[in-house]
Parts: C-alpha cells; structure tokens; sequence
C-alpha cells in the first residue's frame, strides 16, 4: 500500500455535476492542492437519468460554473466555443440544453481537470489523531491499494438516483435531479430522491459525525457537516446535502453555488463572489414580463 507524503487541501469523494463543479471551480484557486476520486472508469451525470432525451430541459447557465465565474474557461460557452459550435448554437435561438448535451459538455471539463482521477473505489475514510488528517483508502482497477492525506473531505456521493423505488416514479425523480422543472410531477418527488443512506466507507467516520432526526448529516451555511469537536479537519456534503435547501436542492444551478461556498471557506476569503446557502434573491433582480414577472409594473433598472 503506498501512501503519499504531502497532505491534499481538499479530497473529494465521488465526481458526479456536483464534483465536477467543484474541481472545476478549485482548478484556478490559488494554493489549493485537491484530488477528486471516482469508482466508475469515466464520467457518469446522474446513473438512471433519461440522456436519451432530445428535449432541451436544462439551462446552459445552470453549467459547472457560470454561477459562481462567468468568465471561467469551463464555461459551458467555452466549450462550445473550443469545438466551434458557438455560432451554430446561437442560430438555434434557445436558451436550453439537453441531457446528453450537458454529459458531453461535463466529460469535456473533467477530462481537462489532472485533479480527477477515475476507477478509484474509496475504501475508507478515518481521522488519524497522530496527525490530524483525515486518511482516505483507495484502489485502482488493479486492485492496488494507496492512502491518501486530507486535511478537509467532501462527499461528492449521492447525486444520483435512488437504488430503490417504485419504477413509476424512477423517470421523474430523473427530471428532478436534472432541474427538468417542466414535468408536474417534479416537486412532489424529489423528497424521495434524496439519498439517505451512508455509503460504507464512511463507517470509520460514523461515531464522530452528528446526525439528524432521519440519520442525515447536520450541515452548516457552508455546507460542513457536524463533526466531534476534537475533529479540526471539514467534513464537507455537497450533494449527499441534498435535504439542505429542500425540494430546489437537485437544481444543477446550485452546483458551482455550492462548490463557491466551499472554495471560499477553505481559503477562508471571498475568492468566489457568491451569496451563501439560503441567502434571499438579490433585491436588484428584475423579472421582466414575458418571464413571468408583474403584469401590472415595469422591472425597474438594475442600478450599482
């Protein structure tokens, strides 16, 4: 078993949208070392998710990053852009992708990012008291075994659909996690989507994390979990906090919100210019009429 020397900043545990907006968004933060490990061979978006469908149902602002950086070069428009599409698709005039659209667009990110590493299954995560690092044990294909050190862990895991369910609910509850607010069913389901069960690995970690009333993790603004005090390292839940913002949580455009809250906190500075989770609407937000503002008053001009 090799193990390596130098602690990692951040390790992140699963590399779904959510992952793959947070590595994004930690590729040009300064003197942040992370790594990011996935079990499956390449990028998979949402196991169980219809990416068969042509119909355009996600929003190309709602990509890894445009929320929290507009001007990153993992932009879903960067990507266009690099494979000369960005005329074609403005001819298209909408404003919408679709599912496979979108998982082409994130394997094109990851693909670039030499801090995701695929077909590495996480063993176990424990917090060393010798020290204080959290120790995460990985293998490869091969089946050879490293431990790499943390000083903070965020759980990537969870986002996609429930292993169990009734099979008429299975299809909405993939219009949920892909934010496909055109299907009715949306809201009522996503509650059930919701991932509530802890993946084996983290069994080291169960005595020292607290729980909620449902066995959920117990989050923060920032998105870390509750951890026995003695613990100095963050335990982070980006989408196994799926319950944090309730039924608008699987929204892929809280992504780069999320994974801004955690970038900020681990440089303890607004690097990201983002609000945290939970914070209201910005007050200068204008909802024009054909959108479906207030028929009965003009937006008023966004003024600084």
């Amino acid at each position: 078993m090799s193990e390596e020397t130098e602690p990692y900043d951040l390790i992140g545990v699963g590399i779904d949208a959510f992952g793959a907006s947070l590595a994004a968004l930690a590729e040009p933060a300064p003197d942040l070392r992370v790594l990011f490990l996935e079990r499956q061979p390449r990028f998979q978006w949402g196991p169980g998710v219809r990416l068969d469908s042509g119909h355009p149902c996600i929003s190309m602002l709602a990509d890894l990053v445009t929320l929290a950086d507009p001007t990153s070069r993992w932009s879903f428009l960067a990507y266009l852009h690099t494979r000369e599409r960005l005329y074609p698709f403005l001819s298209l005039r909408r404003f919408h992708i679709s599912r496979m659209e979108y998982d082409h667009y994130c394997r094109w990110v990851v693909r670039s990012l030499p801090a995701c590493a695929f077909g590495q299954s996480v063993r176990s995560i424990h917090w060393s008291e010798e020290d204080g690092l959290f120790h995460v044990e990985h293998t490869d294909p091969d089946g050879r075994s490293a431990v790499r050190r943390a000083v903070n862990v965020v759980l990537g895991t969870g986002g996609g659909l429930p292993k169990h369910g009734p099979e008429c609910i299975l299809p909405h509850c993939a219009d949920a996690v892909a934010g496909d607010v055109s299907d009715p069913f949306h809201a009522s389901v996503t509650d059930r989507c919701l991932p509530l069960s802890r993946p084996d690995f983290l069994d080291p970690m169960v005595p020292f994390i607290e729980w909620d009333d449902l066995g959920r993790f117990r989050v923060d603004s920032t998105l870390r979990a509750a951890l026995a005090p003695w613990i100095r390292g963050s335990l982070f839940v980006h989408t196994a906090a799926l319950h944090l913002d309730g039924s608008g949580r699987p929204d892929l455009g809280q992504a780069a919100r999320g994974g801004a809250t955690i970038i900020n906190t681990l440089l303890g500075r607004e690097h990201y210019d983002m609000p945290g989770p939970g914070a209201p609407v910005p007050v200068t937000t204008a909802f024009p009429q054909e959108l479906g503002g207030d028929r009965g008053r003009r937006p008023a001009a966004v003024v600084d």
